[in-house]
């Protein structure tokens, strides 16, 4: 009986410990993906995470950093519309 419950108990933090693994590492991946898209130049993307947490405050981070750098490209291009 008490093999039958440490086996159980076992069991159960395995499953807990998977299911935590994958709530952490699912949006970093997302994250991931989206910086890889960034770096090639795609500044049209946006991330949006169902989090409450610091990756949440990451997203929001990045995703502003990608509505100055769009900013930025148009004034560029404005300034250099303006030298021709």
């Amino acid at each position: 009986v008490l093999i039958s419950i440490v086996a159980l108990t076992l069991l159960l933090v395995v499953f807990a410990a998977i299911s935590v693994a994958r709530s952490i590492t699912k949006p970093i991946r997302k994250l991931r993906d989206f910086a890889e898209k960034l770096a090639t130049g795609d500044l049209s993307q946006r991330i949006q995470l169902k989090q409450r947490n610091e990756i949440d405050v990451l997203a929001n981070t990045f995703n502003q950093m990608v509505e100055n750098l769009n900013e930025s490209n148009q004034k560029l291009e404005a300034y250099s519309k303006g030298l021709e």
